[in-house]
């Protein structure tokens, strides 16, 4: 139990070297008892995160972490949070809302109060547009869990997309300081910056960022804020050349967020060649806004399933 709670506690830092240590610790604790559910299900959380760190590719990762969930729906089909982690990989590498819906909405019926399946509901309720009902979770998260830096990035994440910046960057600011290298937290807090209008404090915030992609994202899009186009230029063609496989999706918001609508469209294209897991997520997303009046996005919203229309119909309340 001690090495479930070491790895627990590393698994909440958000950074590609703490969630590694973590596996190990999860592992340790498995060899010493294969049958404790929450081990397995800790173990199945930090895979999905090594992707985001981009430690592991997809594939790789969803595979890892359904099989370790399903190992411990198989200790305890009860235990909650696997079936957060199911929702999560239903979410956004299956890419299917409704589904994922329905898995979280049973985990949070067996527990209610637990931090990090609320993490999940916040996470739901922004993508599909429940800004009030993410930022009602996440400040319930942080009442339940004040020193836990993913509360504090979750709800500043669901602040930010509700297109309330001061508030985002307090948030992730709080996130940072508990861990100082959260992964994307500059990032996030540069966006938000740029939402309020001041683009050299967002770059300086952007280079803060030690995530490599996210790093770059942040340059393409807040030198272009500043007029430095050429700076943005560069940081875009690096973005491309390293990351184009498993960022596509990532690189069509840079794209939007820069004007060029016809290139934005076709990454998108090429995202969902891809499954990019980004997908779900673009209804709502702040960097997407210069092209939300081109004729284009809304048969692209219904073509990936997230237009407004079928996000409404999807069955997700908590209470």
């Amino acid at each position: 139990y001690t090495l479930f709670l070491q790895a627990r506690h590393l698994g909440n830092q958000g950074t590609a070297t703490a969630t590694q240590q973590s596996i190990e610790l999860y592992k340790q604790a498995l060899a010493v008892d294969p049958d404790y559910a929450a081990t397995w299900a800790g173990l199945a959380n930090s895979y999905l995160n090594l992707y985001l760190h981009g430690q592991l590719s997809r594939e790789e990762s969803t595979r890892l972490a359904r099989e370790a969930s399903q190992q411990a729906l198989l200790r305890d089909p009860n235990h909650a949070p696997a079936h957060a982690h199911l929702s999560r990989i239903e979410l956004t590498y299956d890419r299917n809302l409704a589904v994922a819906a329905r898995h979280l909405q049973h985990a949070l019926m067996l527990e209610p109060t637990n931090t990090a399946i609320l993490h999940r509901a916040i996470v739901l309720s922004y993508r599909i547009g429940r800004m009030d009902q993410a930022i009602r979770v996440g400040e319930y998260a942080i009442d339940r869990d004040p020193a836990n830096p993913e509360s504090h990035y979750y709800l500043g994440f669901a602040y930010l997309w509700a297109r309330r910046p001061d508030e985002a960057i307090a948030s992730f600011r709080t996130a940072l300081m508990l861990s100082p290298e959260y992964t994307s937290a500059h990032y996030r807090t540069g966006v938000a910056m740029l939402l309020k209008g001041d683009p050299q404090a967002a770059l300086a915030e952007m280079l803060k960022e030690k995530h490599r992609a996210k790093n770059l994202e942040g340059r393409t899009i807040a030198y272009h804020a500043l007029g430095s186009s050429e700076e943005s230029d560069a940081a875009l063609a690096d973005m491309i050349d390293k990351f184009e496989r498993n960022s596509a999706y990532n690189i069509a918001y840079l794209l939007a967020y820069r004007g060029e609508n016809d290139r934005a469209f076709a990454w998108l294209d090429k995202a969902a060649q891809y499954n990019d897991s980004g997908l779900t997520q673009i209804a709502n997303q702040p960097e997407f806004e210069n092209i939300h009046d081109d004729p284009r996005w809304l048969p692209t919203l219904r073509e990936i399933g997230v237009s407004p229309e079928q996000l409404a119909n999807i069955e997700f309340e908590v209470v």
